[in-house]
């Protein structure tokens, strides 16, 4: 029994940089496990085990290290690699020198290296204590956390059991309406928005107006009081493909998300016998979501479908850059794919080819983070900090232009009856965690909540269209529309 227990903590013992090395990305993954997808945390925490393991290999066979001295000096260099970021960032704040990643790594890394030598000089005896304790501890807190994951794993597989249900229900929704007389309609949702009167009252670098005026002469009723009633994508989204309110918290996430799958909206869209054609980036953030109930899902761009599995993700990139690794973390592979993706939509949108009526759906992250646009389109230098809410309106600006080119592009593919909605899920958040920095300066709080929310519906009574000031109503009236228009003709 004794001989087990011993074989047991030696076990646990090698194991202890290991689990030192990966518990940022254990923590953070438990942390985001609705938003972080499995193959990115397994290849990460792959990868960083495989590494630690090695650096023990290093001491105890390269360098004749004692095993105990060899889990020591490789628990030291794990601890060194997590906390690279902190020790950095605290070195800048005392000020005494000027500190940047070209001076600061070479000390960091001999120092680390140093330190971790010094184990030669601890007695075997305590050496094997002090690891025993240290894995236990660890192993424990380890333990912890994996706990938290396999509960959150069951309760993904059952909301995933209930989103292939709510899709064969959709898939069996039957024509029953004729279809010749029935509009186009596009759904338009750029993703953090703040209302046209917003940005006037914090910079004069943007002037909605001449946006205003755009789509005022395009036919557009533009409600310029519209308000969210949340800051959650989900929940906005949610609400509105359902025409229903819901209480709002993020502890709700799932129920969002699922009643976004199963959606009334995309249901009676079917009944009306309209091919359903989503545009959708909004799982190039939040890949765990369900996708979008279309017939026709275009989430990437056939140029860029080979490359649809980019290794630096967001999750990577976070857990990265509290290590050394940090100064080569700067860029975003994904943006250049994220603007191609912006003008891929642009300029295909209303092109696609279907049989009868389309209800096309676009969910673009725009003017939404990352703050990377200049107004025309092109990128700011990654100096500027793509997630610095300083940047904001450089994007909003390109929004503005954007969402023009759009609506033009819709107008000349769709020449016949259409129906445009352009709506916004909420304003800027000035969110300060997920690595956001920076704020918009004296950011009044209700300005959060203050959205873009305007349609194209000619024919559409006055009166009812004004019932979409509040914008859970949207595709009520929008209904209501279609069956009055297609009884008087």
């Amino acid at each position: 029994m004794e001989t087990k227990k011993n074989h047991l903590i030696k076990f646990l013992s090698f194991l202890l940089p290991g689990i030192i090395i990966t518990y940022p990305g254990v923590y953070f993954y438990n942390k985001n496990f609705d938003l972080v997808p499995f193959s990115s945390f397994s290849q990460l925490f792959l990868i960083l085990f495989v590494l630690s393991t090695l650096t023990i290999v290093v001491f105890w066979k390269i360098l004749k290290c004692d095993l105990s001295k060899a889990v020591i000096s490789a628990s030291i260099i794990a601890v060194s690699f997590n906390v690279y970021s902190f020790f950095l960032s605290f070195s800048k704040r005392l000020d005494i020198f000027i500190v940047e990643d070209y001076n600061f790594l070479p000390f960091f890394i001999v120092f680390t290296i140093f330190i971790a030598l010094l184990t030669y000089y601890i007695p075997n005896k305590q050496a094997t204590g002090i690891v025993t304790v240290f894995a236990i501890i660890a192993s424990l807190l380890f333990l912890i956390n994996g706990s938290g994951l396999v509960y959150k794993g069951g309760m993904n597989a059952y909301a995933a059991w209930l989103d292939s249900k709510g899709k064969n229900e959709i898939s069996d929704q039957t024509t029953i309406a004729n279809t010749s007389d029935l509009p186009d309609v596009f759904f338009l949702i750029f993703d953090e928005a703040a209302a046209f009167d917003v940005p006037p009252r914090y910079t004069e670098a943007v002037n909605p107006e001449s946006a205003v005026n755009y789509f005022t002469q395009k036919g557009f009723t533009v409600f310029e009081d519209s308000e969210a009633n949340s800051v959650f994508t989900l929940h906005q989204i949610a609400q509105r493909l359902n025409a229903t309110e819901y209480p709002a918290s993020m502890d709700l996430y799932s129920v969002y998300d699922q009643e976004i799958a199963n959606s009334t909206v995309i249901k009676k869209f079917k009944q009306l016998g309209y091919t359903v054609v989503a545009y959708d980036q909004r799982r190039d953030k939040f890949p765990t979501d369900s996708a979008f109930p279309a017939d026709i899902l275009i989430e990437t761009i056939p140029e860029d479908s080979k490359t649809k599995s980019i290794f630096l993700d967001d999750y990577k990139l976070m857990v990265l850059r509290l290590t050394p690794l940090k100064k080569w973390m700067n860029t975003d592979p994904k943006i250049q794919l994220h603007r191609n993706y912006l003008f891929y939509v642009r300029n295909t949108i209303g092109l696609e080819d279907t049989s009868g009526p389309k209800f096309v759906y676009a969910h673009l992250m725009l003017p939404h983070e990352p703050f990377a646009f200049k107004s025309d389109g092109s990128l700011l230098p990654v100096e500027a900090g793509y997630e610095n809410w300083g940047n904001y309106f450089s994007n909003y600006s390109f929004f503005l232009s954007y969402s023009q080119e759009v609506v033009e592009e819709i107008f000349e593919a769709s020449p016949g009856d259409k129906i445009v909605i352009v709506q916004s899920d909420h304003g800027p958040r000035m969110l300060t965690n997920f690595g956001y920095t920076g704020q918009i300066p004296n950011f009044l709080q209700e300005d959060k909540f203050k959205i873009i929310n305007m349609i194209y519906f000619p024919g559409c009574d006055e009166g009812k269209l004004s019932q979409m000031s509040d914008p859970i109503k949207t595709f009520d009236v929008v209904f209501d529309c279609i069956e009055n228009n297609s009884q008087n003709k």
